[in-house]
């Protein structure tokens, strides 16, 4: 009777020393929470690395713009400037043609 006691008893898993009862379909559910925190933590990380592109994209997209404006402002002011020598060049050529006519 004492040995029928101490011995193995199914449906408990041995070696582990906590004495609960473990089923298949315990063990399969367990395994399947396992699965799916670990898909959920890949998902996570896959949203957060995403994350982080889109801020770098949008980091490059302000540059670029600001770059673009830049240029576009220092092509103004070019031309701004080679229109006001032009302009000083034919105010001073139109008062030359003046002053050989007198």
């Amino acid at each position: 009777m004492l040995l029928h006691v101490l011995g193995p008893k199914s449906g408990y898993t041995r070696g582990k020393g906590t004495g609960y009862r473990t089923s298949a379909k315990a063990r399969l559910q367990e395994q399947q929470q396992q699965v799916m925190q670990k898909q959920q933590e890949e998902q996570q990380q896959i949203m957060q690395k995403q994350q982080d592109q889109i801020m770098n994209l949008q980091s490059e997209l302000e540059a670029s713009k600001k770059a673009i404006d830049d240029y576009k402002e220092e092509q103004r002011l070019y031309m701004e400037a080679m229109e006001k020598r032009f302009e000083d060049m034919i105010t001073r050529r139109s008062r030359t043609l003046c002053y050989d006519d007198q």
